[in-house]
């Protein structure tokens, strides 16, 4: 499954489109071989990159955190993420949501966290992609913050071994 996805620059800075694309096409890929989602259902998603002040304010508003992160996704799907019946198999895309990251934060947590860019800007896209399908911090239904971060580790870890991060 390869999703119909939107990059956005709200920075004016150079973002990475085709390492962006190619990492959600790859994750998409990789949740469909892993039987996480369905491989044969269209989908949408858009990954917006905005600027600190941007996201600091993203931040405080839907979070009520006064302080800029790394990511934040918006999901479009209702409640409990569950993909509806009538939607598999019907040819109908599904709008997952949007992902908003910081570029300037992903930098320095690459930094903090002695990764490279590309690894962390990953793992932020990962990261984002997994909330918009149903994980959360605080697991989601079935599931535990553990096998989230894992997911997103095994993924990471994939891209090395391939050779497609550092």
């Amino acid at each position: 499954m390869v999703p119909q996805l939107t990059v956005i620059d709200h920075t004016k800075n150079d973002v990475p489109r085709d390492f962006v694309r190619n990492i959600a096409e790859h994750f998409f890929s990789y949740l469909s071989d892993k039987k996480i989602l369905p491989n044969d259902i269209p989908c949408s998603l858009t990954i917006v990159f905005v600027t600190i002040e941007e996201i600091t304010r993203y931040n405080k508003i839907y979070r009520n955190k006064s302080v800029p992160t790394d990511v934040l996704s918006f999901c479009a799907m209702d409640g409990d993420h569950e993909l509806n019946e009538s939607v598999i198999g019907s040819g109908e895309s599904v709008g997952y949501g949007d992902v908003l990251i910081c570029k300037e934060v992903v930098k320095q947590n690459a930094i903090r966290y002695k990764v490279s860019q590309e690894e962390e800007l990953s793992r932020v896209i990962v990261h984002g992609i997994l909330h918009l399908i149903g994980y959360e911090h605080s697991g989601v239904v079935g599931e535990s913050k553990e096998k989230m971060i894992q997911l997103q580790e095994d993924f990471i870890d994939n891209l090395k071994a391939r050779g497609f991060i550092k």
